[in-house]
């Protein structure tokens, strides 16, 4: 086989993986908009290291995620995922998207404009990383307030 067939084949198993990395990316958000946990979790690896916000706590594992997942979606009414952009290198998944959480009352309590990047291994996401967009506005007005760190 030539170096250019051997090329071709490696170039078309990563558009494939990428493709595949974008869709469960897209999932991932729309369990959230869902507020399907088990969606949610059904996409992380077992080992999984997810950075709320920067600066802010780690949850380290699919158990704790669960955990905060299960607590945190009790206090909305609704929630709604929109990404605004993606962009796939192999295993690296980098989207923005915003955030729309809805209290009990169904009014928007929290908005956030996040930059988010996740790193895709045998299928699942293992690290979760979300930031906050420079020069976007965050709203906080939830009477929770801030999420813990």
């Amino acid at each position: 086989m030539s170096a250019a067939t051997e090329t071709l084949k490696g170039d078309a198993l990563r558009r494939k993986i990428e493709r595949d990395n974008e869709d469960l990316v897209r999932r991932f958000n729309q369990a959230w908009s869902n507020k399907d946990v088990d969606g949610i979790v059904a996409l992380v690896a077992d080992d999984v290291k997810y950075m709320v916000h920067e600066g802010g706590r780690t949850v380290d594992g699919k158990a704790e995620l669960i955990t905060v997942l299960t607590d945190f979606m009790k206090l909305w009414d609704r929630i709604h995922f929109e990404v605004l952009k993606i962009h796939v290198i192999g295993p690296l998944v980098v989207h923005e998207r915003t955030e729309d959480y809805y209290g009990k009352d169904g009014h928007p309590d929290w908005h956030f404009w996040i930059a988010a990047m996740l790193v895709i291994q045998d299928g699942k996401i293992r690290i979760w990383r979300d930031y906050s967009m420079p020069g976007k506005q965050q709203v906080w007005a939830h009477p929770a307030g801030r999420p813990a760190s």
